[in-house]
């Protein structure tokens, strides 16, 4: 089944792709240097663009970007996503999302934890 892309989706995306002539800016620097996209995206109208969205639409809007498969955008959108997580503590970013250890059950927690048992710790401070 085909997603239901919205028309306004369609127009954002049709606005950004008119905007780069229909090709692919420079590529964004990774990893981001900080949380200031203005310091490293050198297109005013990229960052304009980025930041008229809230955290719930940007993810919205990344789905919809990734399924038509404009790339340059759902980089753009990715590091709006990282900037607000860049050089924040594992607390302010807990307090930012409203994340509390005991919103995970142990089976939730197990999961998330494979492969990335070093940050047990700081999530939900374990000891494992």
């Amino acid at each position: 089944a085909l997603p239901n892309v919205p028309g306004m989706c369609l127009e954002l995306i049709g606005k950004f792709c008119k905007h780069h002539e229909f090709k692919n800016p420079p590529p964004i620097r990774k990893p981001i240097p900080n949380g200031d996209l203005s310091i490293f995206i050198p297109d005013k109208f990229d960052v304009d663009f980025i930041q008229q969205f809230t955290m719930d639409q940007l993810i919205e809007f990344l789905a919809f970007c990734e399924f038509l498969q404009v790339p340059a955008l759902t980089d753009l959108i990715y590091a709006r996503i990282a900037g607000e997580f860049k050089g924040k503590s594992v607390e302010e970013t807990k307090t930012k999302f409203g994340l509390t250890p005991e919103q995970f059950t142990n089976a939730e927690k197990e999961e998330l934890l494979k492969g990335n048992e070093w940050f047990s710790q700081q999530l939900f401070g374990d000891t494992q």
